[in-house]
């Protein structure tokens, strides 16, 4: 073992100041404060609950809150509520301290106003009605608290006179006492945990039920525009199903012509009919529009297209494409014909689904037709070296 005492405080790992070891705190203050102290940090301000600072500390709960309490009578800690959140507890200068000669005053007066008072949040402890009338229970301070090592304390207990058979042992009673303590802190937490569920999920369902009534409502009203615009729909179809105008009948017998249906089939749809009615202004265009999707397309399309084409508002593009290289390629991509394309000696080379390869060059100013004819042929004309 060495002998050279360590002279550096900070090989200590504890170093506690003059004026705060000669300040007369008891060890369940010291402790307490010190732990206060360590949990603040650099913003001054320690957020511990009152339970795990006393499990950290050894003591118990009650003994914890009566220590927090003559600290911050004392002067030595501030707290800071927080409705919802743990209690902020800061350390406050050494000036704001009271004099030490007090300290013993504070525990006298808040002793007796704790015996005058009460706990209004818990019951008194009841004893057994075995124990003896002569034996009171021993003062607080004489008395090892929970967790606190006992090396060196003298066993008050073996001062005690022999218990008879007709007595309970006291340390029964002072379990009793402990069960008690536990129940109210319980119950006291679970009221606690009840207000605050009552106080903030009920406004939140009260307020879910009051938007889903709305949205019901609101579905109900929306509801019925629908069946009145079905009923206007389904009486429009009716009304050119009967008595269809000269212009209708033509674009009917042409989509009957195109589409490969009959013309009473088409009268029936109650789409077309309403797309018809709703749009007369792009059914011309829409027409021609459908022609050349005929004519151009690679799938041939249905009377969906037309329908939508309809309502769109949608025209016939140029029979040759427009634009720059983007838009072909676009254009080109959506018709399936172009697998990919890379650049080519300042031009750029196109590789069809097919294999066959040509010049962007080449290629532009030729008809959709003619690049679909190019993409479709079985034999592969590489023009591209």
């Amino acid at each position: 073992m060495s002998k050279t005492a360590i002279k550096e405080k900070r090989e200590l790992r504890l170093f506690v100041p003059s004026d705060l070891d000669d300040y007369g705190l008891d060890p369940f203050e010291f402790r307490l404060y010190a732990r206060i102290c360590r949990r603040a940090g650099k913003d001054g301000e320690a957020s511990e609950s009152v339970p795990n600072m006393a499990a950290a500390c050894h003591i118990t709960v009650n003994r914890a809150r009566k220590v927090l309490q003559l600290l911050e009578q004392a002067g030595l800690i501030e707290s800071i509520e927080r409705p919802g959140n743990t209690t902020l507890r800061r350390p406050r200068p050494q000036s704001e301290w009271v004099q030490p000669q007090r300290l013993q005053e504070l525990r006298s007066s808040f002793t007796s106003a704790k015996n005058n008072r009460g706990n209004k949040n818990s019951t008194s402890p009841k004893f057994d009605s075995t124990l003896p009338p002569e034996l009171t229970p021993l003062p607080l301070s004489n008395l090892t608290d929970e967790g606190i090592p006992s090396e060196g304390i003298p066993n008050k207990a073996s001062s005690f006179p022999p218990l008879t058979p007709q007595h309970e042992p006291i340390g029964e009673g002072l379990e009793k006492m402990k069960q008690v303590v536990l129940h109210n802190e319980a119950r006291s937490l679970s009221e606690h945990l009840t207000q605050l569920v009552q106080s903030t999920l009920v406004p939140i369902f009260s307020s879910l039920v009051e938007e889903a009534k709305m949205l019901l409502a609101e579905a109900v009203q929306s509801a019925s525009p629908r069946v009145s615009r079905s009923k206007v729909r389904n009486e429009s179809s009716t009304r050119i199903a009967d008595c269809p105008s000269p212009r209708l009948t033509h674009v009917l017998e042409e989509l009957a012509i195109l589409v490969d249906e009959p013309v009473e089939n088409l009268q029936a749809n109650s789409n077309l009919s309403a797309a018809v009615e709703q749009y007369p202004d792009n059914v011309e265009g829409a027409l021609l529009y459908f022609k050349q999707a005929l004519v151009t397309w690679k799938n041939r399309p249905g009377l969906g297209l037309f329908i939508s084409a309809v309502r769109k508002g949608s025209k016939p593009s140029p029979t040759k494409p427009g634009g720059g290289w983007k838009e072909w390629a676009d254009e080109a991509k959506r018709r399936c014909l172009m697998e990919y394309s890379q650049s080519y000696n300042g031009d750029i080379a196109i590789y069809f689904v097919n294999g066959a390869q040509r010049l962007w060059s080449e290629v532009r100013s030729l008809s959709w037709s003619e690049i679909e004819a190019i993409a479709q042929t079985n034999c592969l004309e590489p023009n591209v070296a």
